[in-house]
């Protein structure tokens, strides 16, 4: 008889500093009593910076790129040496990582030469901060005496070769994480792995889009019929919205399948779109959202139906508007159009109809859900010059305010009085 398998995914959020890394033996020691497949993010903020050296590799060349990349390389071995010290761990740590640094720069060599940052090499960029973290990660858990087995996601996790947002193939990755994945875990009670990325059937490197690792936990769970999945974040639950953007924000104790998608659909972070059919195919498997930090301190509970329908305020990655043509019509009233992309690169583009007093901004979309028409009313009122742009869909209970993004801050914490 198989043994029930807990799985439990822990964000690169919590893991800034070295530090840091207690909060996974914590977890591993107080929260992981039976078998256990744990799902790790890269560091906090290393995709995005590996991210940015591809394009300035493409952009400005192999000079700028490798001179950014080596402020990463640093930070990376002084994470080695908080956390191991002198030791034949951190040695051998240092060793591995110098090998994946020497294959990173070979992919920004070419990346500067051909000019070209295809979305297949730029997964293969952004792997890396998968690999940099699990090699730093493997060191830290034998420093502590941790028995625990390392399982490649890529090996694992089957993959369609839409590069960017590659969905997962189900029959293949199950047959893959039976064949591969529980093995290990006859010889360990403690298996990690990568969140975020997988492979083509030829094996070539794919990532399932930020946000994804959790996706990536509970496809693993599913395969697994697990009981239970555990998220482990930054921040205490699911609140009324981002504690670093608000001052004062209330846990949301459940989220039902259909909220949760809502959520998921207009900016909540926390859960990649993805994840809801696989929620919706294990309905009695709790999924529960928990703090690192603050474990005692409440937790989010996604669940089939509830009769609780929380207010809600996502506020999107930052964000350029700008001019992207002139009206075919110039007697028609607000008819030049816009178009909206991510800061870093060109990732999605949105365009509507509307006029505005400047060519360029860097905004940020605010998204309010469930609120009542006339305290929408009221702040568009109230608020109206942070306000650039602003749409409701009354009937669905959806609002998005496009703010800039030196005003969000106050903006967000003036809505969320309304909660």
């Amino acid at each position: 008889m198989q043994k029930e398998i807990a799985v439990m995914k822990i964000g690169g959020a919590i893991l800034k500093t070295s530090g840091d890394l207690s909060l996974v033996k914590n977890i591993v020691q107080n929260y992981c009593p039976k078998p256990t497949v744990l799902v790790f993010s890269a560091f906090s903020n290393l995709s995005r910076q590996l991210r940015e050296i591809a394009f300035l590799a493409r952009n400005s060349g192999l000079t700028a790129a490798t001179e950014k990349f080596s402020n990463v390389e640093q930070n990376l071995l002084q994470f080695v040496d908080s956390s191991l010290g002198s030791t034949n761990l951190a040695a051998q740590s240092k060793s591995e990582l110098n090998s994946l640094f020497e294959e990173f720069e070979k992919i920004l060599f070419g990346i500067s030469v051909t000019k070209e940052l295809t979305p297949r090499t730029l997964d293969r960029v952004l792997s890396f901060g998968e690999y940099f973290s699990t090699t730093i990660l493997a060191s830290y858990l034998k420093s502590q005496e941790i028995d625990a087995e390392f399982c490649d996601a890529k090996q694992i996790i089957k993959t369609d070769s839409n590069y960017g947002m590659a969905r997962p193939i189900y029959e293949q990755t199950r047959s893959e994480v039976v064949s591969k994945l529980l093995p290990l875990l006859e010889k360990s009670n403690l298996v990690f792995t990568q969140g975020f990325i997988g492979s083509t059937t030829e094996d070539i490197i794919t990532t399932m889009g930020f946000e994804s690792s959790s996706l990536t936990a509970l496809l693993i769970a599913n395969i697994l019929d697990t009981k239970e999945v555990i998220f482990w974040t930054d921040v205490e639950g699911i609140r009324t919205a981002d504690p670093k953007i608000v001052d004062s924000t209330s846990l949301i104790p459940y989220l039902s399948f259909d909220y949760a998608t809502i959520a998921s659909l207009n900016g909540l972070k926390l859960i990649h779109p993805a994840m809801i059919d696989y929620f919706k195919m294990k309905p009695q498997t709790s999924y529960i959202y928990r703090s690192a930090f603050k474990p005692e301190n409440g937790e989010t509970y996604i669940v089939q139906t509830t009769t609780a329908q929380p207010k809600m305020i996502l506020v999107s990655e930052p964000c350029y508007l700008f001019e992207n043509a002139q009206p075919e019509n110039t007697n028609t009233l607000a008819k030049t159009k816009f178009e909206l992309k991510s800061a870093d690169s060109n990732l999605f583009a949105i365009e509507f109809v509307e006029r505005f007093d400047t060519n360029q901004k860097l905004i940020n979309i605010v998204t309010a859900l469930n609120f009542e028409p006339k305290i929408l009313a009221e702040i568009t009122e109230k608020k109206f010059k942070e306000i650039i742009f602003f749409l409701c869909f009354a009937e669905n209970k959806i609002a998005k305010f496009f703010v800039e993004n030196d005003k969000v801050k106050e903006f967000v914490n003036e809505l969320h009085r309304y909660i």
